[in-house]
């Protein structure tokens, strides 16, 4: 309450001082062209023959006491009004000089450079001294498009309360995108300020879905209002300067003025380091794709190796291990074969040998 106060006196104070100034300015406009009027005047007269008449008049009805006299009145009034002059003049450098060292904040919507389909609000100090207490207001409230967070409502524009904004600092935001707000618009547009009899089935089938999603279940006409997306948004912004004196700041936001505009996208260095990452981004796949097939094979000598034509030593290397494993193999196998002919032979003499026992127990 405080600050919006302190605005509406300045703004009663910046009135009184404007028409004060307009008054001074139209003095000292004016004050010129009076002077060249009487010069003309005097002009004309002589052209015209009919000075010496006005002089012989002049010179036979005053007499020199009110020559005097009216030539001390001439230099009073010059005098007063060179004063009058001076004075609105220091009262205009006065006005000039406070207007160029007070703060700006200004709240407008901008294409963003490198998308230019997004909609952002910046606030920006245009003035030559930090700006205090800087707030934003909104008629009607600023909505956007529904997101992931928003759960299928409009999604709410967030705009802070500043304590200072510097000279030439800008501060802005994402509002929207503008074909995703065109399609919404689309589909809602129409059914703004339609009661539930005017509604088709398949609008009403849209909006029991959108309940569905939303979770939450009301009438259809505050469906309706809750989704409609106003155009038109009605910005102020109220600011204090050092002194504490208050300052506010109107605009017109409307999310359809861009609508129809066509631009030319030039590739910067944002573009360029995109495509980069875009390749990184391949190449690091196809070597974590490498890494995962070697990671299959098996350590040193195992699994399958390429060598070049000069790899004579690992040759004879794998060569040696061949033969190594393939004597191993042999005696494995000529072992295997003795033990094979061998056990028939060990079997039978315990037989006999049982046999000649019970024979020469049975003797």
């Amino acid at each position: 309450m405080t600050r919006w106060a302190s605005v509406e006196n300045g703004s009663c104070h910046r009135a009184a001082y404007d028409s004060g100034m307009g008054l001074g300015r139209g003095v000292a406009q004016w004050w010129p062209i009076a002077i060249l009027v009487v010069l003309g005047v005097v002009a004309a007269l002589d052209m015209t023959g009919s000075l010496g008449s006005v002089y012989g008049w002049l010179h036979h009805h005053v007499s020199p006491e009110g020559w005097s006299a009216l030539a001390a009145w001439a230099t009073v009034l010059i005098a007063f009004g060179a004063a009058v002059f001076a004075w609105f003049q220091v009262r205009e450098a006065r006005r000039t000089r406070e207007e160029q060292a007070q703060p700006n904040v200004v709240l407008y919507t901008e294409l963003n450079p490198s998308a230019k389909r997004f909609i952002e609000i910046v606030i920006k100090n245009f003035g030559t001294t930090p700006a205090y207490h800087v707030k934003a207001t909104f008629d009607p409230p600023l909505k956007a498009t529904p997101n992931l967070l928003s759960k299928g409502k409009l999604a709410d524009v967030p705009i802070p309360e500043f304590p200072i904004l510097a000279p030439s600092q800008e501060w802005r935001t994402g509002w929207d995108h503008s074909v995703s707000r065109k399609r919404h618009q689309k589909q809602w547009a129409p059914l703004a300020r339609k009661t539930e009899s005017e509604l088709t089935d398949e609008q009403k089938f849209a909006i029991q879905a959108h309940m569905s999603y939303t979770g939450e279940t009301y009438s259809y006409e505050q469906v309706i209002a809750d989704m409609t997306l106003p155009s038109v948004h009605t910005a102020t912004v109220t600011y204090e300067d050092s002194h504490g004196k208050g300052y506010a700041t109107k605009a017109l936001l409307d999310s359809n003025q861009y609508e129809g505009t066509t631009w030319v996208d030039i590739k910067t260095v944002h573009d360029l380091t995109k495509m980069l990452d875009k390749h990184l981004k391949e190449q690091i796949d196809g070597l974590v794709a490498i890494h995962r097939r070697l990671a299959e094979f098996g350590t040193e000598h195992e699994g399958i190796w390429i060598y070049g034509s000069g790899d004579d030593d690992e040759r004879e290397h794998r060569r040696k291990v061949a033969e190594a494993e393939a004597e191993q193999r042999r005696l494995f196998e000529e072992e295997i074969g003795v033990r094979v002919r061998q056990s028939p032979q060990n079997q039978e003499q315990p037989i006999e040998m049982n046999d000649e026992n019970g024979a020469e127990s049975d003797d």
